[in-house]
């Protein structure tokens, strides 16, 4: 706990916000409001934003009906699905331009 820090903004705004402080994020928790749409363009936004690297975790959690198919298109593999009742939590690896 020592070195953990919870900030409270928009995720954008913050992934913005950190860049320019060059700070290279081990875990990235992505907790969208169900059915918004956010985690195509939050996920974007990470990737150009240099706060993680291939060592970076990435979990988003999300309805299981949430199409997330975009994922694809994007340089994210995903590592892992874990489904619960409702909802699910995707882990997801960041490929560097460069990396395969």
């Amino acid at each position: 706990t020592d070195g953990a820090q919870v900030i409270q903004k928009n995720a954008l705004s913050a992934i913005s916000q950190l860049s320019i402080k060059k700070i290279c994020f081990d875990i990235v928790y992505l907790d969208p409001p169900y059915k918004a749409g956010y985690e195509e363009e939050t996920l974007k936004a990470l990737a150009a934003g240099k706060i993680i690297d291939e060592n970076s975790i990435i979990i988003i959690e999300a309805l299981k009906t949430t199409g997330l198919d975009f994922i694809e298109s994007l340089p994210f593999e995903i590592t892992r699905i874990k489904d619960y009742k409702n909802n699910r939590h995707i882990f997801l690896k960041f490929i560097p331009e460069g990396h395969s």
